[in-house]
């Protein structure tokens, strides 16, 4: 199963993630969409405890997909 997550960074610097594609808010200087907390801690977790690299962006930069692969291999004994 593919999972689509969006990263884009705040005006003030902050990365964020998010589950659906968010659109820009000039007046507040966020991004504003649908966020998952499970998800916010598993990207979170990738990023610094396996050294994954987020997309090396700033406010003035469009949202940037990210996909995470999810599976398993099960062999039934």
């Amino acid at each position: 199963m593919k999972i689509r997550l969006w990263y884009c960074v705040n005006r003030s610097g902050q990365g964020k993630v998010f589950v659906t594609k968010p659109e820009r808010d000039e007046h507040r200087r966020i991004w504003i969409g649908d966020i998952n907390v499970a998800v916010l801690r598993f990207v979170d977790w990738l990023e610094v405890d396996c050294s994954y690299p987020l997309p090396d962006i700033t406010w003035n930069d469009e949202p940037v997909p990210i996909e995470i692969n999810v599976r398993y291999d099960y062999e039934e004994s």
